[in-house]
Parts: C-alpha cells; structure tokens; sequence
C-alpha cells in the first residue's frame, strides 16, 4: 500500500539532501483550556515551527492549551 501512495501522480519524493533543507512551521489556530471549556470561542492565532511550539508559547496560567494546524508554510 505504502508504495502505490509514494507512485501517486503529483507526490515527490525527496533524496536526503532534499530532506535536509525543509523549512517547516506553521499556523495554529489556539485557546486556553480544552474542547468543550469556557475559553474554547477565543481563539488566537500562532506561527510556530510545530504544534508543540505553539502549545508551549500560551501563555494560560495553568488551564492548558489546545491547538490545530490551519496553514503550514
């Protein structure tokens, strides 16, 4: 199955020089708390090079985080 993915028209595999200069990061969409929790509708926007980049910068006075990728760069 893995194979037939990777032959996909459009999907480019990369040589490990390739993979070397990827630049990753990101959009995440934040709030305080968790799903379901009072502060769930103020949402705030956070550029970071991975999800856990983006929990670890909210600053939520220990109610926790909750992020979701919306754009990657």
């Amino acid at each position: 199955m893995l194979k037939n993915i990777l032959n996909l028209k459009g999907v480019v595999q990369l040589n490990r020089e390739q993979q070397k200069s990827i630049n990753g990061g990101g959009t995440y969409s934040c709030f305080c708390g968790f799903v379901g929790g009072e502060w769930e509708d103020f949402k705030v926007l956070v550029e970071a090079d991975s999800v856990g980049d983006a929990l670890n910068s909210m600053n939520c006075g220990g109610l926790g985080a909750t992020c979701e990728g919306v754009g990657f760069h």
